[in-house]
Parts: C-alpha cells; sequence; structure tokens
C-alpha cells in the first residue's frame, strides 16, 4: 500500500522470518510495526514477542478509552517507565492528569505506591517522604490521615519527635491470653 503523501506499507507472510508482518515501508522484515509469529504470538514494536501479546518501545504505554465517560474522565493508560509499572489518568487529549501516577510499582523491590511515583516503602500511600523508616521492605507509609474503620493489631509503636497530633479516644486491650493475665499498652514519644 502507499500514497502520495502516506508512504508506503506492506503486509504479508515474510518467508525469511516465518512470520506475518506489517511494515512501514515497501519491505517485510526492515521496519515491521506489528507481526504474529508461527506461535501466533503478536508483538507490537518488537519482532520477537515473548508473550501472547507484547508492547514494546521506549516508555511503553497502553490507553483503555471509555468513549461514553464524562469530558477528561474517559482514558486510564498502564505503563513501562524507568523500571516502574504505572496506572493513571489522562485527558481527553490523551496528556497524563494523574501526577504522580495512581499506582505505580518498582521492578528493583516491589514497592508499590498510591499518589507517589517512588515509593519507599512495601506500600507507600501519598506524596511526603520517609524519614524514620528503618526497614523499608516490611513498612507501611501514609502521608496523610490514618483512619481505621475496625479492629487493628498494632505491634510496637514508636512516634517521633515533633510527630504531630496524637489523639487517643477509647484504646481497649483484648487478646487471648487467659482471664486475670495482665496485659498492657507501651507508647513511646519523642524519643
Amino acid at each position: 500500500f502507499s500514497g502520495a503523501t502516506a508512504g508506503s506499507w506492506t503486509m504479508g507472510y515474510d518467508i525469511s522470518n516465518g512470520r506475518f508482518s506489517i511494515a512501514s515501508s515497501t519491505a517485510l522484515g526492515t521496519t515491521d510495526r506489528l507481526v504474529i509469529n508461527g506461535s501466533g504470538k503478536i508483538g507490537i514494536g518488537t519482532t520477537t514477542p515473548n508473550s501472547l501479546f507484547h508492547i514494546a518501545g521506549t516508555t511503553p504505554k497502553l490507553t483503555l478509552s471509555d468513549i461514553s465517560a464524562g469530558t477528561n474522565l474517559k482514558h486510564w493508560f498502564m505503563q513501562s517507565s524507568g523500571g516502574y509499572f504505572r496506572l493513571g489518568t489522562t485527558s481527553d487529549a490523551l496528556l497524563d492528569t494523574t501526577t504522580p501516577s495512581a499506582l505505580s510499582i518498582n521492578g528493583v523491590n516491589g514497592y508499590m505506591g498510591i499518589g507517589t511515583t517512588t515509593p519507599q516503602t512495601l506500600l507507600h500511600i501519598g506524596t511526603a517522604s520517609t524519614t524514620q523508616i528503618t526497614q523499608p521492605s516490611r513498612s507501611l507509609f501514609v502521608s496523610g490521615e490514618l483512619e481505621v474503620g475496625e479492629t487493628a493489631y498494632l505491634g510496637p509503636m514508636e512516634l517521633p519527635t515533633d510527630g504531630g497530633v496524637i489523639s487517643w479516644i477509647d484504646m481497649p486491650i483484648s487478646g487471648s491470653v487467659a482471664t486475670n493475665t495482665i496485659e498492657s499498652f507501651t507508647a513511646r514519644l519523642g524519643g
């Protein structure tokens, strides 16, 4: 296929590589944009797909659009970017609107961030940075308020100097220990 302004496109079975290809040139095997190999694996941006559907490129992004949604509410994306997996939203002009991404997962350590592009703990919620956490691979960091609507099981707690306002309302202690056994709660404030 070719046109004066659109350039040339070729599609067909590439005998030399054993795959179906669509190329943005006059020959297959040179600028293939989409391939289907003999195993049925589809590649976009790669001529050697390693999974059923493989998209490759510099910061590849897959966008899902709900055309019936309201203005700037139609599009969500998945993206691989610099070792992170990201989910976010875009405007109708397909410009990213979630800055930072709604969800980011670090491919090196598995840390997950909600509302941050650089999670610093196993689960990092919010945009602020951690300052006191010594075991990030076993930690949750919340930037902002935290409310627990049901039961929370807390281990040892340490609250740093100038840790903000701390208020406790009705903190009963219960457990599976024998009756008449003394249970205790200890909180360390400000070092």
